[in-house]
């Protein structure tokens, strides 16, 4: 009955390894839900010194899930670092769904640490790998970050110029979220269609960042 974080905690310093790798994922994974993310990464760090343990599918997943972690709290560099091993390992794995995972991260990821052209390269990917699959959801989100990463936000200034082709991305993204009834997609999609038409001179692009923020 104890609080899963504690007991990671203990049991890491106490060299209780099994106890480590059975109690720190759901430890991690609530921690995340809850916005913990220093302690999520933290957890997530102690069970992947154990990779000899969980094998290559569940070290996917979990670097996967840190390097979000990581990036949420602005720690980009070693976010990168994280989402290049969780790629490798679902490449490992020959699990394709985990390996789209791993990219929509690591293009995330990517857009702060490297650069918009290494963002699109992982979100292409993503993209062409979940295109033939028949998950919506998740073509819908590598759509999205496409077109992130094809945007001209503020976040990334001059970096990245304005692209019909994010606009097209997010248009889709859109398109799918309302087709699944998914307003949590067709708000991020809206964001970043909105920052598009708006970087190309289209004043339509703030009915949709305000369609964006009313989905939300």
């Amino acid at each position: 009955g104890a609080d899963p974080a504690r007991l990671v905690h203990h049991a890491e310093r106490s060299g209780q390894v099994v106890v480590v790798v059975e109690h720190g994922p759901p430890a991690a994974r609530e921690a995340a839900r809850l916005g913990a993310h220093r302690q999520a990464a933290e957890v997530l760090r102690v069970v992947l010194e154990h990779q000899d343990l969980i094998g290559p599918h569940q070290v996917a997943d979990l670097s996967t899930r840190r390097a979000y972690s990581l990036y949420v709290v602005n720690r980009f560099d070693a976010a990168l670092e994280c989402a290049e091993s969780g790629v490798r390992a679902a490449e490992e794995a020959g699990d394709g769904i985990l390996l789209a995972d791993g990219l929509l991260v690591l293009a995330r990821v990517a857009l702060f640490a490297q650069g918009p052209l290494r963002a699109r390269q992982a979100a292409q990917r993503a993209v062409e790998m979940l295109q033939p699959v028949g998950d919506d959801a998740r073509l819908a989100a590598a759509l999205t970050e496409l077109a992130r990463a094809h945007s001209n936000l503020a976040t990334v200034g001059i970096v990245a110029e304005p692209s019909e082709k994010a606009a097209a991305f997010a248009q889709r993204a859109l398109d799918i979220g309302h087709r699944l009834g998914r307003d949590d997609i067709a708000a991020q999609a809206c964001c970043y269609l909105g920052d598009a038409r708006l970087a190309g001179g289209d004043l339509r692009g703030a009915d949709d960042l305000g369609r964006a923020i009313s989905l939300a």
